[in-house]
């Protein structure tokens, strides 16, 4: 069964400034992914994939911020653990600012998809990619929506929407 892809009816939750959260963690300023596995206090690091999980302190078991470096930008992700406290939600990892990174990019496994050798599962990823260096965690949020109407689809009604 699928839900739809878009939020029915969504009620907007307060959203939660990435600054606040990479700070909770102890990040100051801009920081490559040698520097940030040595300052950053409370993270799990993959040093294969050069990624870094930091908990979301509001929203405790749902979400992780991961970031990962690449050559000559960095992506910003936000993995969903997928329980039943998740299921009625919709999550938005965005740039507020002007000119803010416009790839935007939403995964849903199934079954979940094991990251950090199988230590956390996650049924959907949301990414900012190809974020420029420079660009400030305080211009990106991550917001939540209560879903107060959510429907599901089996792949016949789906296909029938979408044809």
């Amino acid at each position: 069964r699928f839900y739809t892809p878009k939020p029915l009816n969504p009620k907007p939750k307060p959203c939660v400034g990435a600054a606040s959260v990479v700070e909770h963690h102890g990040w100051r300023g801009s920081l490559g992914f040698q520097n940030a596995c040595a300052q950053l206090s409370d993270i799990e690091v993959d040093p294969k994939e050069q990624e870094i999980y930091m908990t979301v302190p509001n929203m405790p078991g749902e979400v992780m911020l991961l970031v990962d470096w690449d050559a000559g930008n960095v992506d910003v992700k936000l993995g969903v653990f997928p329980h039943p406290g998740t299921n009625d939600k919709a999550y938005e990892l965005t740039i507020r600012s002007a000119g803010g990174c416009n790839k935007r990019v939403m995964e849903l496994y199934t079954p979940p998809r094991p990251k950090l050798g199988g230590r956390f599962q996650f049924g959907r990823i949301f990414e900012l990619d190809d974020v420029p260096y420079g660009t400030a965690f305080k211009d990106m949020q991550i917001i939540r929506y209560q879903l107060s109407n959510p429907r599901s689809f089996n792949v016949q009604q789906v296909t029938r929407v979408m044809g």
